[in-house]
């Protein structure tokens, strides 16, 4: 089965995400990190980062390995 492993800079350990099919949206792949670390989607965005080259990726492949950085959004006044 496919998966995408990730990780936070500040976890020693990578996680893995499992997807049916060839490929998964940035979408799906954020909703899914952040249901597994119970982050809410008020609170934070994720910014997803190829692990080996260090840019932003588009679309999450079979046996990708990418950061995670959680961003805090800012309150509205």
């Amino acid at each position: 089965m496919p998966c995408v492993h990730y990780k936070f800079s500040s976890l020693l350990h990578y996680d893995t995400v499992t997807f049916s099919g060839l490929h998964i949206s940035l979408g799906n792949l954020k909703r899914q990190i952040m249901g597994r670390q119970k982050l809410k989607v008020t609170n934070c965005e994720l910014q997803i980062t190829n692990a080996q080259t260090g840019e932003d990726t588009e679309l999450g492949v079979e046996d990708y390995v990418v950061d995670v950085q959680r961003l805090v959004l800012a309150k509205a006044q």
